[in-house]
């Protein structure tokens, strides 16, 4: 019993303060729901991660930029082709996904997803 304690406490301390960063701001801590768009450019095998957060900046043409990067808690960005180390990660930090749609901006093409806190 006392390991199943010292081992719950252990992995409660780890992931306890751990982060979503976007444009220096902890998703975690300041909004309830975001979308992560998967943008690739013609030409290109992988696909842009960036996040709206509901800023007024946002801009859809701007995802190689730090503004939208998504972080986490060791400051280390999701590069292109990592959706599913950020599924993971999001799904670890008590995110849940919500609805997509095929997003179009120039001659780029891709997915918007929406991501909300997970109801206890």
């Amino acid at each position: 019993m006392k390991s199943i304690l010292l081992v719950s406490l252990i992995l409660s301390s780890a992931f306890g303060n751990a982060q979503v960063i976007v444009n220096e701001v902890d998703l975690n801590t300041n909004v309830e729901a975001f979308e992560v768009y998967l943008m690739a450019k013609m030409f290109n095998t992988k696909e842009s991660i960036f996040a709206n957060t509901g800023s007024n900046d946002f801009k859809i043409q701007n995802y190689d930029t730090k503004r939208q990067a998504i972080f986490n808690a060791e400051g280390k960005k999701f590069e292109k082709g990592e959706y599913l180390n950020l599924y993971t990660y999001l799904m670890s930090q008590g995110w849940e996904e919500g609805t997509k749609r095929n997003v179009n901006y120039g001659d780029s093409t891709g997915t918007c997803i929406m991501f909300k806190r997970k109801k206890a």
